[in-house]
């Protein structure tokens, strides 16, 4: 293995692991649609104030963690050669998706999901406003540690000349990774992670999801169900998102159908839409993490008050000027969300693979 390959490779591999655990947060933004679309919405948050200890180092561990978060989102995920699959498929599979042989209806995939509690418990443990910097450096010490071995050098010289014995290395690390995050077993972003291939299957398809939820404010799920049914609006939304879903079976038939028609309105549109790039701000990073909020208030676990998020999220005063600007942002994130998940519910309920 050579050129493009083993660059990525060089850029992805060593820093694979780590890169698990702070995208980790991301994948989990739906963990399934059945666990997530069976829950309500809570009330808001309330206006009561609390006493919460270490406001400031809290402050800086989230900051330091969304800030992880964004540059990975930043980075372009190449994929080799031997990589076969749609983007579509893939972004099922990290929710639980699987397909039924005999007439290819989509259902929840097989593995065993872990019970809500004891996932949102995680969720707020690594992810929380209450999470403890202290507790979080630990953590990340002991990932640094535990992907001490092999070196760089060593992964990059068996992924040339073993690509078995490459896989079987790498799916050590993952589980080492598993063990030190005390990640829930039987999520179905991490159910079939069996080489580093699938690693970055899973890279790309987290990128697509956070995209979506950030630029369109829709769940991919969705955006793929329209597009399968032939919605020309979400076949445009997805390639912005990524170019794989030029080639992907659930934009296929609707361009196609276009080139044979000659439909040179939607060709230009086609057009413009593999020149658009995706940009995430520190701001949109902010709101992505308010949809993991929610998600964590749905499980049980009491979030704050705004003004406790405010201090904690926008300390300086930076993103937003006041504290009711943060709350009408915040409120207008719940509403985006609950209509995701409203969307998702009902375009994937029909949908066949």
């Amino acid at each position: 293995m050579n050129g493009p390959i083993t660059k990525e490779l060089s850029s992805a591999a060593p820093t694979s692991l780590s890169r698990l655990f702070e995208l980790t947060c991301t994948v989990l933004a739906a963990p399934s649609v059945n666990s997530v679309t069976k829950s309500r919405l809570l009330n808001p948050t309330t206006s009561r104030r609390k006493t919460v200890a270490s406001k400031e180092e809290r402050s800086r561990s989230l900051h330091a963690m969304l800030l992880a978060s964004l540059r990975s989102l930043k980075k372009e995920v190449r994929l080799p050669e031997t990589v076969t699959g749609d983007l579509s498929s893939w972004i099922f599979r990290i929710h639980g998706f699987g397909t039924n042989p005999p007439d290819q209806e989509a259902r929840p995939g097989t593995p065993l999901l872990p019970s809500e509690e004891s996932l949102t418990k995680w969720m707020a443990q690594i992810a929380g406003p209450k999470t403890e910097g202290r507790g979080t450096r630990a953590a990340i010490a002991k990932l640094e540690k535990a992907n001490e071995t092999p070196t760089r050098q060593e992964l990059e010289l068996l992924y040339r000349e073993n690509r078995q014995q490459f896989d079987h290395q790498f799916k050590l690390q993952v589980g080492k990774v598993k063990d030190v995050a005390n990640i829930p077993g039987g999520l179905p972003a991490l159910a079939n992670l069996e080489s580093f291939e699938d690693f970055l299957k899973l890279l790309r398809a987290t990128r697509a999801l956070a995209m979506c939820l950030s630029v369109h404010e829709t769940h991919p799920l969705s955006l793929i169900a329209r597009a399968t049914r032939g919605d020309g609006r979400a076949v445009l939304d997805l390639i912005k998102i990524d170019k794989l879903f030029l080639h992907d079976s659930c934009t296929q038939q609707l361009i196609k159908k276009a080139e044979l028609r000659n439909d040179h309105a939607f060709m230009e549109q086609l057009a413009r839409a593999q020149t658009y790039t995706t940009r995430l701000s520190a701001r949109e990073m902010q709101r992505l993490y308010f949809y993991q909020l929610f998600l964590m208030e749905q499980g049980g676990i009491s979030l704050p008050t705004q003004h406790e998020l405010w201090r904690v999220l926008d300390p300086q005063g930076r993103q937003y000027r006041s504290l009711s600007a943060f709350e009408k942002d915040f409120q207008r994130r719940r509403r985006a969300f609950g209509r995701m998940l409203n969307d998702m519910d009902a375009e994937t309920k029909t949908l066949k693979l």
